[in-house]
Protein backbone atom coordinates (compact mmCIF):
# COMPACT_ATOMS: atom_id res chain seq x y z
CA UNK A 1 0.00 0.00 0.00
CA UNK A 2 1.06 3.55 -0.61
CA UNK A 3 1.27 5.93 2.34
CA UNK A 4 -1.68 7.92 0.97
CA UNK A 5 -3.88 4.80 1.12
CA UNK A 6 -3.14 4.37 4.85
CA UNK A 7 -4.51 7.76 5.88
CA UNK A 8 -7.61 7.45 8.06
CA UNK A 9 -7.33 3.64 8.01
CA UNK A 10 -8.01 1.86 11.33
CA UNK A 11 -5.10 -0.44 12.18
CA UNK A 12 -4.69 -2.78 15.17
CA UNK A 13 -1.20 -3.81 16.28
CA UNK A 14 -0.85 -6.77 18.63
CA UNK A 15 2.18 -6.40 20.88
CA UNK A 16 3.68 -3.25 22.32
CA UNK A 17 7.34 -4.25 22.16
CA UNK A 18 10.00 -2.50 20.10
CA UNK A 19 8.56 -3.57 16.75
CA UNK A 20 4.92 -2.91 17.65
CA UNK A 21 5.63 0.52 19.12
CA UNK A 22 7.81 1.50 16.15
CA UNK A 23 5.19 0.35 13.65
CA UNK A 24 2.46 2.21 15.54
CA UNK A 25 4.48 5.43 15.57
CA UNK A 26 5.34 5.19 11.87
CA UNK A 27 1.73 4.49 10.87
CA UNK A 28 0.42 7.26 13.12
CA UNK A 29 2.84 9.74 11.53
CA UNK A 30 1.40 9.07 8.08
CA UNK A 31 -2.15 9.49 9.27
CA UNK A 32 -3.44 6.03 10.18
CA UNK A 33 -5.63 5.50 13.25
CA UNK A 34 -3.60 3.01 15.28
CA UNK A 35 -4.53 0.97 18.36
CA UNK A 36 -1.88 -1.12 20.11
CA UNK A 37 -3.00 -4.16 22.11
CA UNK A 38 -0.58 -5.42 24.76
CA UNK A 39 -1.21 -8.18 27.29
CA UNK A 40 1.12 -6.76 29.97
CA UNK A 41 -0.69 -4.66 32.54
CA UNK A 42 2.25 -2.27 32.89
CA UNK A 43 5.40 -1.38 31.01
CA UNK A 44 8.57 -2.91 32.47
CA UNK A 45 11.88 -4.40 31.39
CA UNK A 46 11.74 -8.03 30.31
CA UNK A 47 15.44 -8.67 29.76
CA UNK A 48 15.61 -7.87 26.06
CA UNK A 49 19.12 -7.72 24.67
CA UNK A 50 18.69 -4.42 22.87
Amino acid sequence: MKAEELKNLDIAIVGGGYAGATAALALHRIGANVTVYEQARQIHEVGAGI
